[in-house]
């Protein structure tokens, strides 16, 4: 009996000790200063100031996390450069150095993430969905932080309406939405403002156009006004959400011509205004009209 209890113990020892260690986020310490600079710049579309930042803790003494974080950043700036396959390359020859290792599980997530990202840019919607689950495992097996848990949603929405199963996508976008409802004000570009209202656009274009019309209408009353840095690279796929949005509206009926004309043009300006933005931070970007990628 004493024989059995023994064994009972170092079993309920080991549970607890895996507990711990499952209940513990890792602690990698890779956000270091220049880096989220450098972060921020890209999100921004400043990506001269980002491969400056880069270049620069390359040869400075940083921690092996923060090396491999700025691999990964290195790989998303080749990505918004124009150059994905490389990108890819790139985060590929991570993968064995970030593997199952706690202490590197946020970059590990990160690389997933940016790989999923790449994946949908070259419309490998399939393999698109398998990485983003990939990167939810990660994040939910190590509790990873909010912003990671809300790209995973945001993609998951992304994946659904791609396959035409917009229905099921309601979960994540609910919790996509409250996570960036609640974010640092500091914090909120690692969450993806734009591109997330710009899946609340699609999704709704879908589902009930009549609730996204005013932020639609609210959008096109900017029109006119400087385009903010903030979140270029998404606010690419923002304002041609809009753009289809008003692509739409001319397949109702009982319209007059003029109100045909009006809805045309102003589809054509919202997706000139997301060829500017292309054009103006990521030069190394072709695309056209009928070509504009949904980045």
């Amino acid at each position: 009996m004493s024989h059995l209890t023994f064994l009972y113990l170092i079993q309920l020892i080991f549970f607890l000790k895996g507990s711990i260690l499952y209940a513990s986020p890792p602690v990698s310490g890779h956000r270091i200063a220049e880096l989220v600079t450098a972060e921020q710049a890209m999100y921004e579309g400043r990506l001269p100031e980002a491969g400056t930042l880069l270049s620069q803790t390359g040869s400075a003494k940083i921690s092996r996390a923060a090396a491999l974080w700025r691999s990964v950043l290195s790989a998303r700036l080749l990505h918004d450069q124009g150059n994905p396959t490389a990108a890819l390359s790139a985060l590929n020859a991570l993968e064995p150095g970030l593997r199952n290792r706690s202490e590197y599980a946020e970059v590990w997530a990160e690389s997933y993430l940016e790989k999923a990202r790449i994946l949908r840019s070259l419309f490998w919607f399939d393999a698109f969905n398998r990485m983003n689950d990939s990167a939810g495992m990660v994040i939910r097996h190590y509790k990873l932080p909010d912003h990671l848990k809300s790209r995973y949603h945001l993609n998951r929405v992304i994946y659904l309406s791609m396959v035409l199963l917009h229905f099921k996508a309601g979960p994540d976008l609910d919790s996509m939405n409250t996570l960036l409802s609640s974010a640092p004000a500091d914090e909120r570009f690692l969450y993806k403002p734009a591109l997330a209202l710009s899946v609340r656009i699609n999704q709704a274009r879908n589902l009930d156009r009549t609730q996204i019309s005013l932020i639609r209408d609210s959008l096109w009353s900017t029109i006119d006004l400087p385009e903010p840095h903030e979140g270029a690279y998404d606010r690419i796929a923002l304002w041609r959400s809009v753009a289809n949005m008003y692509l739409d509206e001319l397949f109702k009926e009982n319209l007059t011509d003029q109100e045909r004309s009006a809805l045309g043009n102003r589809s054509l300006r919202c997706f000139d205004r997301a060829l500017n933005i292309q054009a103006n931070h990521y030069p190394g970007s072709v695309a056209d009209r009928v070509t504009l990628l949904d980045l």
